[in-house]
């Protein structure tokens, strides 16, 4: 339960960003919570955004991604993703290790 505040950082290299809408979910020891944002990610860009979850998800796990075809088909390079939990949970970093594709 609380505030998270989530950056999700794309690479800089060359078409690392998509025009398709990628779509993020919060996993934790007891649950998991879609965030209600599409992100449209784009080249070298950090996008950061604060969302309240309603229900207790227990220390973070991971994040998960789905990134949606729509007219292009396109790959995308996310970097990192980073979540600030609320109270006393600390930063948690999640490095991203291939291209989304869809």
């Amino acid at each position: 339960m609380g505030r998270y505040h989530i950056q999700v950082a794309t690479g800089a290299g060359l078409f690392s960003g998509s025009f398709n809408p990628v779509q993020l979910w919060l996993v934790g020891e007891l649950r998991e919570a879609e965030l209600e944002l599409q992100l449209r990610p784009a080249r070298g860009q950090v996008e950061e955004f604060e969302q309240n979850i309603s229900q207790d998800l227990g220390p973070l796990q991971f994040v998960k991604l789905c990134k949606h075809h729509s007219l292009v088909d396109d790959a995308w390079f996310c970097d990192r993703i980073t979540v600030q939990g609320p109270g006393a949970f600390k930063e948690a970093t999640f490095p991203c290790y291939q291209l989304g594709a869809g």
